[in-house]
Formats: structure tokens, C-alpha cells, sequence
């Protein structure tokens, strides 16, 4: 239809010299419509607008791979409104306060912040495969894992937290106002030979411990605090407002109580080994304590007692043979 078209206008014309003109025009529109369709279309991942790769980089951030010693803080996070993943890393030697510091007030030198002073929030925080330890040089009473009021969710994964003061704190940092802390998740998680409580739920909604294995809270391996309050496996504070359940878990080797509950509600507590425990003064305190005023939990299906099997002398005699 184009080239009879053309021929009425240019009846002299040859027809392999219209196919030609054709062909060139059919080329010309062709790559007009290519480069019309790049011009519109969405600019790929790897040129975004700065404000686009900035709000990227403000929901993902990922730390990996790395060995960190002897500094004040080995991580902070004062405002994140997404994920944070740390794993893979190993954290040795913290001078200051708490060794990875979230939505808390941290004094400098860190300079951070609070979370609760500005009104924001570090939404979710990811750690997997994580070793710390302390020296004698270092902050014997540092918190390993410090979660303060204005961080929403934790998740624990295969995590070993090592001497230091408290292996896992919740908070809201001593700040008066409404926001807490809300929830910890830890699945494997081991804390070995802190000098203080091995875990402070002091304030927020919810924590799920399972296949932990938390011992020698109280240590003086390091160092002694020389306080008679500290030495708790899992301490529950009395302003604790929520729920608390500790599954397939060992609480072993603390100087005070494996587990000692002041507040919250629903709380369970089943399927542990609680055992050797009271090593301050033998006997002085129980496996587990209850507080007044702590309702609804369930207790259930723990073996509480000796760890270790006994020889097999103190066997009855019917069992020994």
C-alpha cells in the first residue's frame, strides 16, 4: 500500500528504488520507537535517583564478615526504618557501656542520639553467627547485647556471648515516657560467664528463648563485681509488662537463681534443665523463683536438680546391677 501510494505521486520512479526508500523509512521509525521506549521506561536498580538509593540504604544495611576489638562500642544503631543484619563477625574487647548499643542513650564517645529522644524507632535487627569476648583489660561489666526503648523486633540466631557483665539487656534506658522495647527472639543463643545477670528482660512486651544454653552468671573468673545482687540466669523485671516463654533451654553453674520471675504475665517456662545452680551460698536460693504479684504462667516439664549423672555407687542396689 506505501509504495502504490508513492507511485501515484511519482509515477517515474522505479520499483527496487521505492523498496529501498521503504525499507530505509521502516529502519528510521523502528529505531525512533527504541530509543523513545529507553527515554521512558524505569531506570534500573543501579541508577536510581540519589533520594530513591538513599532511602535504600536507609531500610537495608548489612554487616558481615569481620573481627572488631578493643574499641568503645563495637556497634551502634540509633535509627534504622528497616533491617539490620549483622553476622558472621566477631566482637572482642568492648571499653564502653554495652558492646552492640540499640535505640539506647549512648553517651559519647559514640555520639548517638536516643531513639526516644527524637521520636524514631530501629525497626528489626538480625544477628546470626556472632562470638564476643572480653578480657581482663576491657569493660568487665559491659552489656554484649544492648536493647533499648526505641527498638521494635530482635532475632537471635547462633550467638555466643562471652564473659563482659550482662549478655542481653532490655531497657528503656532509665527515660520517663511510653515506649519500650518489644520483642526479642533467640533461638540458640549461649551466654557463658558473665560477672553481672546473664539476661535482664527489664521492660518490653514479649521474648521467645528456645535451645539456649545460658550458665555462670555472677562469674568471678574475670573479674568480681563484689555485688550479691547480681548473678541471675534470667532476670524478669518487675516492670516486665508482657509475655516470656523459655523452651528446651539449660540454665547451669549461676551464683544466685537459673530463673527469677518479678513481673510480666504468661509467662512459660517448660522443658528446660535447670540445675547447679545457688553456687554463692549453697542452697540459698531456689532453681526458680516467683515473685508476688506475677500472674498467669505455667511452669511444666523441667528437670530441676542435679546436672550430671551420679556414680553409679550411689545407685540402689537394685538399679546397679
Amino acid at each position: 500500500l506505501y509504495i502504490c501510494l508513492f507511485q501515484s505521486f511519482c509515477p517515474n520512479l522505479p520499483t527496487a528504488l521505492l523498496n529501498l526508500i521503504f525499507k530505509i523509512r521502516l529502519h528510521f521509525f523502528c529505531t525512533l520507537f527504541f530509543f523513545f521506549f529507553l527515554m521512558i521506561r524505569r531506570p534500573p536498580r543501579s541508577t536510581l535517583s540519589s533520594s530513591s538509593a538513599a532511602s535504600d540504604v536507609y531500610k537495608r544495611q548489612t554487616l558481615h564478615d569481620i573481627w572488631i576489638d578493643g574499641v568503645f562500642a563495637h556497634v551502634a544503631i540509633s535509627e534504622m526504618a528497616n533491617t539490620v543484619t549483622v553476622r558472621d563477625v566477631q566482637l572482642s574487647n568492648a571499653y564502653g557501656p554495652c558492646s552492640v548499643c540499640i535505640a539506647g542513650g549512648i553517651p559519647p564517645p559514640v555520639g548517638l542520639v536516643s531513639a526516644d529522644l527524637n521520636g524514631t524507632r530501629v525497626d528489626i535487627v538480625q544477628m546470626t553467627r556472632i562470638t564476643t569476648n572480653n578480657g581482663a583489660a576491657a569493660n568487665s561489666s559491659v552489656v554484649w547485647l544492648d536493647i533499648g526503648a526505641g527498638t521494635n523486633t530482635v532475632r537471635l540466631d547462633n550467638v555466643g556471648l562471652i564473659n563482659g557483665g550482662t549478655g542481653v539487656r532490655m531497657w528503656t534506658n532509665g527515660l520517663v515516657g511510653s515506649m519500650r522495647p518489644l520483642f526479642l527472639f533467640a533461638n540458640d543463643l549461649e551466654i557463658d560467664f558473665p560477672s553481672g545477670n546473664a539476661v535482664e528482660l527489664l521492660a518490653g512486651e514479649e521474648v521467645q528463648l528456645s535451645n539456649c544454653y545460658i550458665q555462670g552468671a555472677g562469674s568471678t573468673t574475670i573479674v568480681d563485681r563484689n555485688d550479691s545482687a547480681l548473678g541471675v540466669g534470667l532476670l524478669v523485671g518487675s516492670d516486665w509488662n508482657s509475655e516470656l516463654m523459655v523452651v528446651n533451654s539449660r540454665f547451669f553453674g549461676h551464683a544466685l537463681s537459673a530463673i527469677e520471675v518479678r513481673g510480666g504475665a504468661h509467662s512459660l517456662i517448660s522443658i528446660n534443665v535447670i540445675g547447679a545452680n545457688s553456687n554463692r551460698v549453697a542452697g540459698n536460693v531456689s532453681g526458680v523463683v516467683v515473685r508476688a504479684g506475677v500472674s498467669d504462667f505455667v511452669i511444666q516439664g523441667n528437670h530441676v536438680g542435679d546436672v550430671f549423672k551420679a556414680p553409679l555407687a550411689s545407685w540402689p542396689a537394685m538399679l546397679a546391677g
